[in-house]
């Protein structure tokens, strides 16, 4: 996973103190007596050095140490682990000399400016696709009526129980399937209905299905293949299955085969199969529903980190039932109820939608004590929902308002969370 921006705490001194703890964890780590260093090490290193090195130099460093553990025949030299721990000693005095955080801060001003450079000079024709008034009718079922626009960058989900049209608005997306009504287009190829060259469009949409298709062969032989046989060949194509298989943690599968990967890595082989080749439109059918809670949250993270690439940004459409880990890196949501689009838009404005808010608690305090306890100029109902507690109130109430008057009445709380600009309230 892509390391993440620091965020330095107020205080230089703990700053230091954390980053001599983070330095010292990982200082054990090199050893050549833990299992699996030099390769391990290197690669904890390095998304060290992204986070914390200010000087450029010694990222580059970094990389190469981590690429010489993996693939140079010299990486169990004795000279690697040395390397690797001067490395980690020369970031931590670039923080000693008191300039690390200045240099942090500078390289996050540089990053917002370098972004912005790129999102300023990208097309103005930012939406991939477009559709207006799609209806999709077969045998018994109906789905629409659809108005929806994907944007590069910007990652939309789809969410609904299962049979309320999920699959079938992203194989119309995809061009899977023809809509029955309704007009769809694609700004960015020049590609609108009734003249649409789906071979041309194809070129460019990447689709995940729920069920994965095995594959024969290695790992990295595949991904070879499939950037090949999208037009990715010679230096690029060995650069680029190199970033995928860095970029996705599949150093250490890439002899695998099918058979020989967990649910969560053929995942991410999928995933990488998927954009070694640049597509412009990801789309993916319930990819979290194999993966534990961690996998969960580390997928999401490179698909958002992926979408939103200076360089290749891409627009993203993804159904899941994992409604809030999706909420988190969505853009947009689209809620499907019995076929119709019952929303579609940012979440944030669900709460404008119903003018009140809402809370979800986990509590061993029976619902109608509940209610005899909170109703009153803050709570306005209290309903048994499944396990939990969903307690709506004036839209002044705030979350630490809630938690407080809990408190106060003595209710034992277990679980909270604030549902106020969430789907979850479309579900009931």
């Amino acid at each position: 996973m892509q390391a993440q921006e620091p965020t330095p705490p107020a205080s230089n001194e703990d700053f230091l103190s954390g980053l001599r703890t983070e330095a010292g964890a990982l200082r054990e780590r090199l050893s050549p007596d833990v299992p699996g260093a030099p390769a391990d090490g290197a690669r904890r290193l390095l998304s060290f050095a992204e986070k914390y090195a200010v000087a450029p130099a010694l990222r580059d460093e970094a990389l190469k140490l981590r690429l010489m553990s993996r693939f140079e025949a010299g990486a169990q030299s004795d000279d690697l682990v040395p390397r690797m721990i001067a490395l980690l000693d020369a970031i931590l005095a670039e923080h000693a000399s008191g300039q690390g955080q200045a240099g942090l801060a500078e390289r996050a001003r540089a990053k917002a400016r370098l972004r912005e450079h790129y999102m300023r000079s990208a097309p103005e024709q930012a939406t991939f696709f477009r559709c207006a008034g799609v209806v999709k009718r077969y045998g018994g079922f109906s789905l629409g009526t659809l108005d929806l626009d994907l944007r590069l960058g910007e990652i939309t989900g789809v969410v609904g129980q299962n049979g309320h049209g999920k699959t079938t608005l992203l194989k119309i997306v995809s061009g899977q399937l023809s809509a029955s009504e309704g007009t769809l287009g694609y700004p960015m190829l020049h590609q609108r209905e009734p003249d649409i060259d789906w071979p041309v469009v194809k070129d460019h949409i990447a689709f995940v299905p729920q069920e994965l298709p095995a594959w024969r062969g290695r790992l990295v032989d595949t991904l070879h293949f499939e950037a090949a046989i999208h037009g990715v060949k010679g230096e690029d194509n060995e650069r680029e299955v190199g970033f995928m298989i860095e970029r996705l943690d599949l150093g250490g599968h890439v002899d695998k085969h099918w058979d020989e990967l967990s649910g969560g890595t053929k995942l991410r082989f999928a995933l990488a199969r998927a954009l070694v080749w640049k597509p412009r439109l990801l789309v993916m059918d319930e990819p979290l529903a194999n993966l534990d809670v961690l996998a969960k949250g580390r997928l999401l993270q490179d698909v958002r980190d992926l979408a939103q690439s200076y360089i290749h940004p891409m627009a993203v459409i993804m159904s899941s039932h994992d409604l809030y880990n999706l909420e988190a890196v969505c853009g947009q949501m689209v809620f499907l109820k019995n076929g119709q689009v019952d929303y579609v838009g940012d979440v944030r404005a669900i709460q404008r939608r119903y003018g009140d808010n809402e809370f979800e608690i986990g509590t061993a305090t029976r619902a109608n004590q509940v209610r005899d306890l909170l109703l009153g100029d803050l709570v306005t109902s209290v309903q048994q929902d499944g396990v939990h507690l969903r307690i709506r109130t004036v839209p002044t109430c705030q979350p630490m308002d809630l938690l407080r008057l809990l408190v106060e009445q003595g209710i034992a709380v277990s679980y909270f969370r604030d549902n106020s600009a969430s789907i979850r309230r479309l579900f009931s």
